[in-house]
């Protein structure tokens, strides 16, 4: 007899749990719900602000980190790419490894750019995709700030595999 009274004491245990699992307040259903809401408006701004894809130079361009994905840059992370870089190679043209850019539309010449480009399209040497090309260009100006909305890291991780490099082309030189 003890024994079915200990089930049915799980039983209304597991009762109890499912239904305060069911019984989410509100305020938090409708959290969640704008939470929702605001990346669905987003993902959708986003696809009528895309203008295509395009190549350019990471380490001669100026960059601005933080305005969209405000995450600090860890150090932790950006070694683990790092040694990425450095023992498997830099996929440099993969649009799998794209980085967002935002730019006023009136700088960015649309003839450099591709809007259509298969996800899993593969060129090892990106020659399906044009170098990105800005008015501020013609006037030899790269300081201009392009917003990064990612990739934070892979561009700290991308500048620290160049100083190596150099270092390495410097010390085999003087032997």
């Amino acid at each position: 007899m003890s024994g079915s009274k200990g089930k049915q004491k799980d039983v209304d245990k597991v009762t109890r749990k499912k239904k305060a699992a069911v019984n989410v307040t509100a305020s938090e259903a409708t959290g969640l719900d704008t939470t929702l809401e605001e990346y669905y408006n987003l993902e959708e701004q986003g696809r009528h602000a895309f203008l295509g894809y395009a190549r350019t130079d990471l380490l001669e361009r100026h960059f601005t980190f933080g305005s969209y994905n405000p995450r600090p840059l860890n150090n932790g992370e950006m070694r683990n790419l790092l040694d990425s870089f450095n023992n498997n190679g830099l996929d440099r043209f993969s649009i799998r490894s794209a980085i967002p850019i935002i730019l006023p539309s009136d700088v960015v010449d649309t003839s450099t750019l591709k809007k259509d480009i298969a996800i899993d399209s593969i060129d090892r040497h990106g020659s399906h995709l044009s170098m990105l090309r800005l008015t501020w260009d013609d006037d030899g100006e790269t300081s201009n700030d392009i917003i990064a909305a990612g990739g934070r890291h892979r561009h700290a991780a991308l500048g620290e595999w160049v100083k190596q490099r150099e270092m390495l082309t410097r010390k085999t030189r003087a032997i």
